[in-house]
């Protein structure tokens, strides 16, 4: 008789018990329909959160169509995927994220115009000791490697490109984060191939992210002309796209970089990121933050548009 009491007793106080007594991941299970939103976790929380875990929490998978990136490498760790409100909210509310943020369009940034300032001072070059020297260089390549100032016709190819060392890069790895490269043009000597692409056609339709592996490495307007050259396509035939793509590139190069790390002959990484948005987007500072602490050198443009 006491034991059937107590079970009933049980039963009644459970039975009163309000909505929000039930399961967390009940009430905050997984609805499609929502929009995009780039998960970053905090690499420095006492307890590393694992994705699987954090998926599961919101009845969510590594398999699931709505998730559309998982970042794992050894420096970040997060994911993208299309959530509504009820989901953003468990994670906003859960210790060890970092940035829960709505995917945004970025861009690469604009070409080249053919107008050039007369004269220009390089500050980067300052107390250079350069002693090679390669005649019939563009405007350009003169500018970053002499601290003089560069006077004449910014179109022509009677400039001089010096420099420390003749290797000019071999044995460094420099990832372009873009729309893609045409690998097969011939100032690329073969260095060029293309390494991830967020869909399955990694050809470079825009011709931006090509222009911007030339100026890195290609043999007649490039800097360091004897690098590999990687593609990472992260923007569409347009120039555009979107942040959790370039997130995902980020995460390949962080991973490929760790891959390449005592190999021989492999001197480095570099991160090439040609690329603005309408404003500060902090999950891709955190990436790059993040591949630059891995050692990635990273190379960002500073929007091109007249702004800080």
């Amino acid at each position: 008789m006491k034991i059937t009491l107590f079970f009933a007793t049980i039963f009644a106080l459970a039975s009163a018990l309000p909505a929000s007594a039930a399961p967390l991941q009940a009430r905050q299970s997984h609805q499609s329909g929502g929009e995009e939103h780039v998960v970053i976790f905090d690499s420095a929380h006492p307890i590393p959160l694992r994705v699987h875990d954090i998926l599961q929490s919101l009845s969510l998978s590594v398999g699931h169509p709505d998730v559309t990136h998982v970042y794992n490498n050894s420096v970040f760790r997060g994911f993208s995927a299309s959530m509504k409100s009820h989901c953003l909210d468990l994670l906003q509310s859960t210790p060890g994220i970092a940035v829960v943020e709505k995917s945004v369009q970025v861009a690469s940034t604009a070409r080249p115009s053919s107008a050039r300032p007369e004269r220009r001072d390089s500050a980067l070059a300052a107390g250079s000791t350069a002693v090679n020297y390669r005649q019939n260089a563009p405007w350009g390549l003169q500018r970053i490697s002499s601290a003089s100032s560069v006077s004449g016709d910014a179109s022509r190819l009677d400039y001089t490109y010096s420099y420390q060392s003749n290797a000019l890069g071999a044995g460094a790895d420099i990832y372009v984060i873009d729309t893609g490269i045409y690998t097969a043009h011939s100032v690329f000597g073969g260095r060029a191939r293309m390494g991830w692409s967020y869909e399955p056609d990694s050809s470079d339709e825009d011709g931006h992210g090509t222009h911007v592996a030339g100026t890195a490495a290609g043999s007649v307007f490039g800097v360091a002309s004897a690098a590999n050259i990687i593609g990472v396509k992260a923007l569409a035939g347009d120039g555009s796209g979107l942040s959790s793509n370039v997130i995902a590139g980020i995460d390949w190069v962080v991973q490929q970089h760790d891959a390449r790390m005592g190999q021989a002959g492999f001197v480095g990484s570099v991160m090439s990121m040609s690329l603005e948005s309408s404003s500060p987007v902090p999950s891709i500072n955190q990436a790059i933050t993040a591949a630059t602490q891995a050692g990635i050198h990273s190379c960002v443009a500073a929007g091109n548009s007249a702004t800080d």
